[in-house]
């Protein structure tokens, strides 16, 4: 029997395309709901801010800094041209892809168990892109990694199929280099594992080549970004695998060749389009500075580092047995299994592939979601979490299909449970409620945020008051054709208060290196300085030079007004 094909019945059909009906009802209703019902300006504004100086003509990477390898911007920038200029313009494609996500993990299990399939389509969207809806490029590699996990599962053996999966890799990258990175492992290592081949000697040497480099590459990446905490709940596992992979399996030189062949020439044309991008605007320099070497250096900003996952569970643990509300103790629940996930994902695949020495045995989803849990890796918030979640729960129906029936029954009805518990707690809940909030389930009223012409969105009225106050301060005190300055972080103000920034970068911890850029800043603010000055004195961005640039101003400026954390100053 295939099971990549649905049952050619009537009845089979018929369930099928209610269920996929179903699916396509649930997902219109949450995500049209959810789609304007949050916002985390600082993040929000990058993205607004870059697309708005490239419709504006100006280039990525020559005259926008950005460290991202830039197709989320092409697609911002098409979505101001098409919806208008607003915040809630760049959330139209973000749903989008949250509900393509849902629709291919349901065509996944579709054949296998329909039942299952559904819960696993209602799990990719309550822990999608609603419980953050920022336009991110990790909620766009989430899409396309899951379409990898589709097109191996539903067709493996199609001529097109590697060098499908290696454009979808490409786009992967071009969103996000490192999240790239993680998805081309997982690909690589199903594809060299795939087959039981017995090959020996020298003729093992490349495909054992590969996994050894995977290898060492994933524990270097480990000890550099993470802490015990990320290697007991995710780092170990593709570490594992990979080290199962390399003493037990025995992949030829010619699947390994065919496999970086074919992933190869999907790649370079999903890079096509960027790299004559940049050709074409004399920008390859700065591209490869910017996605390269300035990507390295956020990975030291020091609060990446301080959150920890089981540290969060120990806190959930706790609020779980004070057993004093109700939403307190399904949360402490929630956040108390919720990390156990990637943990029982990957010793699961990690024991079947133990057993079969065959990555077509474990499944393509258990594999891929295996070294995709590494995004979660970055900084151990909730955010960072769900980027990855929907995938890895996936890999936990997967390598659940063979239970007994009652037990696949009890895993889809706590599927259920936890999606109605992350949709009513969390989703489009804003950042402000803090971890203590988010680990209890408190939730904030949200208001539309009428006051802020730029916005199309509903927010919390803490941050509502904020921005218009900050909108209008800046506004009043500097002309439309005069430029502002922000640090060290919060382009969304240029944005929202619709003034030119005067220099390329969007955050001085990244884009002001010690030497001739710090330099050109403090000339630009002696000799054309900015109209106004916002100043955010107690960020987590805050920097030596950011710090020295702060002192100038408040001796050379004139404090206008402080509005919540900000502080708005007026060139004398």
């Amino acid at each position: 029997m295939n099971l990549n094909r649905p049952a050619q019945t009537k009845h089979s059909t018929r369930s099928f395309w209610l269920t996929l009906l179903l699916i396509v009802v649930f997902n219109g209703i949450v995500l049209v709901y959810f789609h304007n019902r949050f916002w985390w300006p600082p993040d929000e504004g990058v993205y607004a801010h870059t697309a708005e100086r490239m419709l504006n003509g100006e280039v990525l990477n020559k005259d926008v800094e950005e460290i991202h390898t830039g197709y989320i911007h092409f697609i911002h920038v098409a979505s101001f041209a098409a919806f208008g200029t607003r915040l809630v313009s760049m959330r139209y494609p973000l749903i989008v892809a949250g509900f393509l996500q849902s629709l291919l993990m349901f065509l996944i299990f579709a054949p296998r168990n329909l039942m299952v399939a559904v819960v696993a389509a209602v799990c990719a969207t309550a822990f999608g892109v609603i419980q953050f809806l920022n336009p991110q490029p990790s909620w766009y590699c989430l899409l396309f990694v899951t379409a990898i996990a589709f097109c191996l599962t539903r067709f493996p053996d199609r001529k097109w199929t590697i060098p499908l999966l290696g454009f979808l890799i490409g786009l992967i990258f071009f969103f996000r280099q490192i999240t790239g990175v993680f998805a081309a492992m997982g690909v690589l290592t199903y594809l060299l594992t795939m087959k039981k081949e017995e090959a020996t000697g020298r003729n093992t040497l490349l495909g054992r080549g590969l996994l050894a480099l995977m290898l060492g590459g994933t524990i270097v990446y480990l000890v550099l970004a993470t802490n015990v905490s990320g290697w007991i709940l995710i780092g170990i596992w593709p570490v594992l695998l990979l080290a199962d992979a390399l003493f037990r399996s025995k992949p030829s030189n010619r699947t390994a060749v065919e496999a970086v062949v074919l992933l190869g020439i999907g790649f370079v044309v999903s890079a096509l389009p960027i790299l004559l991008y940049h050709l074409f605007n004399h920008s390859l320099t700065t591209f490869f500075d910017d996605t390269v070497l300035r990507a390295f250096d956020i990975q030291q900003l020091a609060y990446l580092k301080v959150a920890n996952y089981v540290v969060q569970q120990g806190s959930a643990a706790r609020i779980l047995f004070q057993f004093r509300s109700f939403h307190e103790v399904v949360n402490g629940i929630f956040w108390l299994a919720l990390p156990l996930a990637p943990v029982t994902a990957g010793a699961l695949a990690l024991k079947r592939f133990a057993r079969s020495r065959s990555s077509a045995d474990v499944g393509p989803l258990p594999v891929l979601a295996v070294f995709y849990a590494l995004v979660a890796l970055f900084q151990q918030i909730p955010i960072y979490f769900f980027y990855m979640f929907p995938l890895t729960i996936g890999a936990l129906f997967w390598l659940s299909l063979n239970a007994k029936k009652r037990s696949v029954a009890a895993i889809a009805i706590i599927g259920v449970a936890f999606s109605a518990i992350a949709i009513h707690y969390h989703a489009g809940q804003p950042v402000t409620r803090t971890l203590g909030g988010i680990l209890r389930g408190n939730r904030v009223a949200l208001v539309p945020a009428t006051t802020i012409k730029r916005a199309g969105l509903w927010v919390e009225p803490e941050s509502l008051r904020t921005y218009t106050e900050l909108i209008t301060a800046i506004q009043a005190n500097s002309q439309p054709n005069e430029t502002i300055f922000v640090l060290p972080y919060n382009s969304e103000l240029y944005f929202l208060a619709e003034r030119r920034n005067p220099f390329r970068f969007w955050n001085t911890a990244v884009g002001i290196r010690p030497g001739k850029e710090e330099q050109h800043v403090m000339n630009v603010l002696r000799t054309s300085p900015p109209r106004v000055v916002v100043i955010a004195p107690r960020d987590r961005n805050n920097t030596p030079t950011s710090e020295a640039i702060i002192a100038y101003v408040r001796d050379h400026y004139s404090l206008v007004q402080t509005i919540g954390s900000f502080e708005v100053y007026r060139a004398r």
